[in-house]
């Protein structure tokens, strides 16, 4: 097995967390160090049977060793990354170099960039605008997924997937019936072909992160005051138009308002009425749906 290292004039492409990326593959010789920069994105390949692998990383501040030192290093195989025409750092408790002599040769700050290879890395980068960066994380993933593999293979792991909740849909069939039955009437018409447990397992499968949803779906959502937090969208605040005693009071105007849209409502079957005021205290309580 080899090892994969990110090089814009490769062509094996490999997805990272940060996008896919095009480098070579490097063949690992046995007794022979491989070096490369630690920066770059790089990944190990298949292989078969045993092997060990020694990784080392050169310290910062290698240029300030002293020439013994260096010396040493290099003579037992160590790749420093500096040449020996850079300046070593004075020897001693004290030093016993001049000064002079620790400020000859010079030092190159930054990494140094043909202009091919500057241009390559630019086109590596992407713009903040660009619009991979502002779709969840979670739907790149699919894009990518769905572009990688063969249609062959999409088809066999969805067939895999619909096949094990269809069957765990079975499974909570007998427990979904139970939940609903401790509904109200209203709601047991609303959610009476909803899967509750069922979208419950599956959104815990995958971490969402609205914890509560399906206990909100299940109470409902207050017609007043603030919405619970989803943990998913991002926070938003919506000052309310009036306070919740002034839209509780009698008005005309928001009383026709209510009127007008319940009668639109009505129309299209999304509700039924009238209801006996008797009936409405016992089948829906004042602020829920």
């Amino acid at each position: 097995g080899g090892l994969w290292l990110e090089d814009a004039s490769g062509r094996v492409a490999v997805d990272v967390e940060q996008g896919r990326r095009v480098g070579k593959n490097h063949t690992l010789d046995v007794g022979r160090p491989f070096t490369f920069e630690p920066r770059k994105w790089h990944a190990t390949q298949q292989w078969r049977g045993d092997r060990g692998i020694v990784v080392a990383y050169t310290p910062a501040g290698v240029t300030r060793l002293g020439s013994a030192d260096r010396a040493f290093l290099q003579g037992i195989g160590f790749p420093l990354g500096c040449e020996s025409s850079q300046p070593a750092a004075p020897e001693g408790p004290t030093g016993t170099g001049s000064s002079a002599d620790a400020h000859k040769g010079s030092l190159s700050f930054g990494v140094y960039h043909e202009p091919q290879e500057f241009v390559a890395k630019a086109l590596l980068e992407q713009h903040p605008c660009h619009l991979e960066s502002l779709l969840p994380a979670e739907l790149v993933h699919a894009i990518r997924v769905n572009h990688s593999k063969s249609a062959a293979v999409l088809g066999q792991e969805r067939t895999e997937t619909l096949r094990k909740w269809v069957e765990r849909a079975s499974e909570l069939s007998a427990d979904e019936e139970q939940l609903k039955n401790s509904f109200s009437p209203h709601r047991q018409k609303i959610l009476h072909s909803k899967r509750l447990l069922l979208m419950k397992e599956m959104l815990d499968s995958v971490g969402h992160e609205d914890e509560d949803l399906i206990t909100d779906l299940s109470t409902g959502f207050d017609l007043t005051g603030p919405l619970p937090r989803s943990h998913v969208f991002k926070d938003k605040y919506r000052p309310a138009a009036m306070a919740e005693e002034t839209l509780r009071k009698s008005d005309e105007a928001v009383d026709q308002g209510v009127l007008a849209a319940t009668e639109k409502e009505l129309a299209k079957g999304f509700v039924e009425g009238q209801l006996l005021r008797d009936l409405l205290s016992k089948v829906a309580q004042a602020r829920h749906l």
